[in-house]
């Protein structure tokens, strides 16, 4: 689990007013959170939670319009693209979370199975790939 986690995490900085850390830290003190890094998780979680429509409604939308969306980690390899390929189709691919592309992966590989690639997260990929993909 540790493992995956630490594959499926990133590290984000965040710059607070000097008040809006008091407050975080006067939370921290009375016992509502046990550090910022917990304080900051909780609002994000929240926040997207109350943005769960709009999510849902674009997600359904990039559906509708005949893309492939992934939700948490998205793995391509040498033998998923050639299965695309032989089944004569291209993807359009949208990503949330972690988009995961194998090192023995050509661009001209990718490029036949896939024809467009959007990532609402993270890319682990060739740079050639990330560049034309503009990712």
């Amino acid at each position: 689990m540790d493992d995956i986690r630490l594959l499926t995490t990133e590290k984000v900085t965040i710059n607070v007013n000097t008040v809006d850390l008091g407050y975080i830290d006067m939370l921290i003190a009375e016992g509502h959170f046990a550090t910022r890094t917990e304080f900051v998780k909780y609002a994000v979680k929240s926040q997207l939670e109350s943005q769960n429509n709009s999510i849902e409604r674009t997600l359904t939308h990039y559906e509708e319009r005949g893309r492939k969306v992934y939700v948490g980690m998205a793995r391509f390899n040498h033998a998923d693209l050639e299965e695309i390929i032989a089944r004569g189709e291209q993807l359009d691919v949208v990503v949330v979370g972690l988009l995961s592309v194998s090192s023995d992966v050509s661009l001209d590989l990718i490029e036949r199975a896939v024809n467009s690639i959007t990532v609402y997260g993270v890319c682990r990929c060739r740079e050639e790939i990330k560049v034309h993909y503009k990712l």
